[in-house]
């Protein structure tokens, strides 16, 4: 089915499929090319605040505060460019997710038959969004501050590879919000907010054919071992028994890029099928011979 952006916008930016990697990747061309466009109405945006304002500060300088015209043409264009530009910046979709989407059914599909469909779930919206709240708690050391916890699972990619195994890719964002009164010198309070990431977690499962692989469930005690990740990337749990592998990451926000994040999630893939092909070779039958 082609893709329908009236129906990705009513669903929240949500983008939903079971298709093949080229009807994927074509898909996220065209979400692609809406963000763009929303991009460049943000930039017309900022551009009649801008404009709003040099008219305000001309009048202001050329002493025509007698004359109300050009005061209330800055106060409509900077109204105007506040209005767009909360609009706008509210659809923006983070560049990251549709690339990664790309790269990763590129990869993927090499070791998939040309006809096997992936089932994707990719929400395209930002972090910082009031139905991805999990909870808000006190601040530590701010009187009056809160501090709102994020957590937006916004990648779910499922398939199957040409040996049988059955894959599930589920990334996670973590962000936090702090909000409240400051106090400046002066004496005047301000409300403040600072949104910050906190990183990303990653969940790779694999469900494979007990014959071909279930030895694996020998080597369970060596996988962790067996997983090469880069230093800065924390190992957080590993599942597993004679037909699934579960592996789950935590990456610091520095990873939230699309290439670094491309090659993260391939090594954990390469990973992962280090430990299957050992336990394919222990899960061959032992064949004895010789002459009596």
């Amino acid at each position: 089915m082609a893709f329908d952006l009236a129906a990705f916008k009513r669903n929240q930016l949500i983008y939903e499929t079971t298709a093949t990697a080229l009807r994927i990747q074509l898909d996220c061309k065209k979400i692609a090319e809406y963000d763009r466009q929303i991009e460049k109405r943000s930039q017309l945006a900022i551009a009649l605040m801008v404009m709003g304002g040099l008219m305000a500060f001309l009048a202001v300088v050329m002493a025509e505060a007698l004359e109300p015209i050009p005061f209330l043409l800055a106060a409509a264009l900077l109204a105007a460019g506040f209005i767009l530009k909360s609009r706008w910046q509210r659809l923006n979709i983070p560049n990251l997710r549709y690339q990664l989407v790309q790269a990763l059914v590129d990869t993927l599909s090499r070791d998939t038959a040309p006809s096997t469909p992936f089932a994707l779930k990719l929400d395209c919206s930002d972090c910082i969004q009031a139905r991805k709240k999990v909870e808000t708690l006190p601040h530590p050391t701010r009187h009056r501050w809160q501090i709102d916890r994020f957590c937006d699972r916004w990648l779910v990619l499922n398939g199957r590879f040409a040996d049988g195994t059955d894959f599930a890719l589920s990334l996670t964002e973590l962000a936090v919000s702090k909000y409240g009164w400051k106090r400046s010198r002066s004496g005047k309070s301000k409300f403040k907010r600072k949104n910050k990431p906190k990183g990303l977690e990653i969940v790779l499962e694999l469900q494979f054919p007990r014959k071909r692989y279930g030895a694996v469930q020998v080597l369970c005690s060596d996988i962790q071992a067996a997983i090469k990740l880069p230093a800065d990337i924390r190992l957080k749990g590993i599942k597993c028994s004679d037909q699934r592998l579960s592996l789950s990451v935590k990456a610091p926000p520095a990873w939230l890029e699309a290439t670094r994040l491309h090659s993260l999630i391939t090594q954990l893939f390469l990973s992962a099928y280090q430990v299957l092909n050992l336990a394919k070779q222990l899960s061959q039958p032992t064949v004895s011979g010789g002459t009596s």
